[in-house]
């Protein structure tokens, strides 16, 4: 009788999952006076094409003018605005992806790589895939065709990380500011029914979960995302509050409570103040604001 064989593996390769997803895709043409306000996405790349007209996009505290073929690659956590300031009737493509690749996008946030014009050595190899998105997306193509050519271009936007002067690339280790925003996230997401108000010691309680000082948690959030740990909260608080009025029927006092408020004059005060409108002026005036917001978890 035969022994059996003797399986002798010479590589052992990781198990690997990949998940994408690819989140507000639009069009739009819009006339001077348009403006999208201040927003971050808070896991989301966006990617902002000019096809014709021009843009005035502030990202952080920069500002940049696009015109037709110039491209924003704007990463997770970025505050930016956009607006249209020319007689000529301005025309985009806009799509928000979210993956689940930190190191990929702690490169991007590094890299610097936001603005790129239309004659730029990056925007040359990129531009092509964004315009095949488009005509897909346009065309109704196949889930499978709009990914393949999605991870083509997350393919060739990695591959510029590779090419970077010294000392711009990421350092895979220094994951505790991700590690903050996840938790920040998680905690406004959480499901409140009872207890609207967080406790006053959040960040405090976050930094000991994770392992360290509440000072160096704020330190390294700050110093990779230019804002404290309480603007972000704040920020997140903002937007959630707004992706619930347009997105959903609930109550402005359902989601006083949802976001953290114990009465509903609170929440109205405070929107006011964020906005200049009330969240009911809000949900009749600025339905199309939704392609924008998105929410903490998406379905």
């Amino acid at each position: 009788m035969n022994q059996p064989t003797e399986q002798i593996f010479t590589h052992a390769f990781p198990n690997r999952k990949s998940e994408i997803y690819l989140y507000g895709a639009h069009t739009g043409k819009v006339q001077k006076s348009w403006y999208c306000q201040r927003h971050l996405h808070h896991r989301m790349v966006e990617i902002n094409l000019v096809l014709e007209g021009c843009q005035t996009a502030r990202i952080g505290n920069e500002e940049y003018r696009q015109r037709g073929g110039d491209m924003l690659i704007i990463p997770p956590m970025q505050l930016h605005a956009f607006s249209a300031d020319e007689p000529a009737p301005l025309q985009y493509f806009v799509m928000h992806v979210q993956m689940d690749d930190p190191v990929f996008l702690q490169q991007l946030g590094s890299s610097g790589e936001i603005y790129l014009p239309v004659c730029s050595a990056l925007n040359k190899r990129l531009l092509p895939e964004v315009q095949a998105i488009l005509q897909l997306l346009l065309a109704g193509a196949s889930r499978i065709s709009v990914f393949h050519r999605l991870y083509t271009l997350l393919e060739l936007l990695e591959e510029s990380f590779t090419v970077l002067p010294a000392g711009q690339g990421a350092k895979r280790g220094n994951n505790l500011p991700l590690l903050i925003a996840r938790e920040i996230e998680t905690l406004i997401a959480a499901p409140r029914e009872e207890e609207p108000a967080w406790s006053a010691n959040w960040l405090e309680e976050i930094a000991s979960r994770l392992g360290f000082t509440r000072k160096h948690c704020y330190r390294v959030f700050q110093q990779m995302y230019g804002m404290s740990p309480r603007n972000y909260f704040s920020i997140l608080r903002q937007q959630e509050a707004m992706q619930l009025l347009l997105n959903t029927p609930d109550s402005i006092e359902q989601i006083a409570l949802r976001v953290g408020y114990d009465n509903a004059q609170s929440f109205i005060r405070q929107f006011a103040k964020w906005t200049g409108l009330t969240p009911g002026d809000f949900r009749r005036k600025r339905k199309n604001d939704s392609i924008y917001l998105t929410p903490l978890e998406v379905q």
